[in-house]
């Protein structure tokens, strides 16, 4: 952020007694003539401050007892003959402040080329602000009231904010962090990142990629063409949308809803309900505690802990889950399905199903679980004997036609028979394993 020629650091050490004065005399320096043009309103009352037209980079700072614009000017000049007129050309072009009740209006009037302006807002904590910039960085920093900024083309970066945050660029990235309350941030071509928020989020890029880190609130976030990062967030609801790129979440609690059209999804602790879906790529789950619905178009599947029940689906993997303590449907129309399903306290597993079209599945069991078995394999005829259903416990097989197809089936009931667990594929093995 702000990563022009000159930066707003050193004006964090100017002198109080410079502050309300106003300094008309210029400085010389490598072609560039200075000045510094410092004017400054009384207030008893909460402003509301409103720039508008601002042509340069702008740093609003909270914590003064009164209004204070600080305008630094540079503007370019090649010989002394030049120098003649300077000061009716920053005069001409400079800001003005004024007052209109309880609001501030700054309102820009720089047209010349060869001028540039960096402008620096000190104003009371307790401030609204709303600023409009043309194609410059902006930063705004310890203010307690509604912050409103927009930009035609470069960065934002605000901190501290205690109230509503709302951010607009054409063309640069947005920062956020500290702020209690809402805050809403697009921007057209950059990177979004956001933390330490106390409050409901909405965030929207169509060219970049968005962090999130620890935000309590609902988080409702959309790129098209950048990749999402969640992490540590604590709030009711994360939705989040990409058309190119991958998500990856970390140390969430809350419910989330998730997709993308060309990347991965990698989840690492989720404690709520989780929706994940992608259209091209694989999907990863270190851990779910609530329900979840993951689905894929052209991916893998793999979930290494899941605590509620889960439905999984993918049109061109293979499905792998490694725990899987509630209800599990899992569907695959070109892979291999493996599942390690683990039964309650009572025995009992819950329903538990698996497809698959054109792969084998494997299923681990406890050894003293309950369950009924359904097991089926269809295949052609000329298959036949290709494939079977292996079983460490005792099933009852049976092989019947079907037309031009066989269908082998395969039943029983565990430790006297319990929920019902409904294996099937077509021209692939079927595998029962006891641990």
């Amino acid at each position: 952020m702000m990563t022009g020629k000159k930066s707003f650091l050193f004006l964090y050490f100017i002198p109080l007694v410079l502050l309300f004065g106003m300094s008309q005399d210029f400085e010389y320096e490598n072609g560039l003539a200075k000045v510094v043009y410092v004017d400054s309103i009384d207030v008893s009352f909460r402003p509301r401050v409103e720039l508008d037209d601002i042509h340069g980079d702008l740093m609003v700072l909270g914590g003064a007892d009164k209004i204070v614009l600080e305008q630094h000017c540079y503007l370019k000049v090649s010989s002394l003959k030049k120098k003649k007129g300077l000061h009716k050309i920053f005069e001409e072009n400079k800001a003005a402040m004024f007052q209109k009740g309880h609001q501030i209006v700054i309102r820009g009037n720089n047209r010349n080329p060869d001028l540039e302006i960096e402008y620096v807002l000190r104003v009371p904590t307790e401030s609204d602000i709303k600023g409009e910039l043309s194609g410059a960085d902006v930063e705004c920093e310890y203010v307690s009231g509604k912050v409103e900024l927009k930009t035609g083309g470069g960065d934002i970066e605000v901190g501290d904010i205690k109230g509503q945050v709302i951010l607009k660029t054409s063309g640069g990235d947005i920062e956020v962090k500290d702020v209690e309350g809402p805050v809403t941030a697009s921007t057209s071509g950059g990177d979004v990142t956001i933390s330490r928020v106390d409050g409901n989020i909405d965030v929207s890029t169509s060219g970049g990629d968005i962090w999130l880190r620890e935000v309590k609130g609902t988080c409702d976030l959309h790129t098209s063409g950048g990749s999402i990062e969640i992490m540590g967030c604590r709030g009711k609801k994360v939705f989040g949308k990409t058309s190119g790129g991958d998500i990856i979440v970390r140390d969430l609690l809350a419910d989330i809803y998730l997709r993308t059209s060309g990347g991965d999804i990698e989840v690492e602790g989720i404690a709520g309900d989780a929706t994940l879906k992608t259209s091209g790529g694989d999907i990863k789950i270190d851990s779910i505690d609530g329900y979840g619905d993951i689905s894929t178009s052209g991916g893998n599947i793999f979930v290494e802990y899941s605590g509620g029940d889960i439905v999984l689906n993918t049109s061109g993997g293979d499905v792998e889950v490694k725990k899987a303590i509630g209800e599990i449907d899992a569907t695959t129309s070109g892979g291999d399905v493996w599942v390690k399903k683990y039964s309650r306290e009572d025995g009992s597993l819950g329903t538990v199903e698996l497809e698959s079209s054109g792969g084998n599945i494997t299923l681990y069991l406890p050894k003293g679980c309950k369950a009924t078995v359904r097991a089926e394999i269809v295949m052609r005829k000329r298959s036949r004997g290709k494939y079977s259903v292996h079983s460490d416990f005792p099933l009852s097989m049976k092989e019947e036609e079907a037309g031009r197809k066989i269908v082998l089936r395969a039943t029983g009931d565990i430790n006297g028979g319990g929920d019902i667990v409904e294996l099937k594929t077509g021209e692939g093995d079927i595998f029962i394993k006891k641990f």
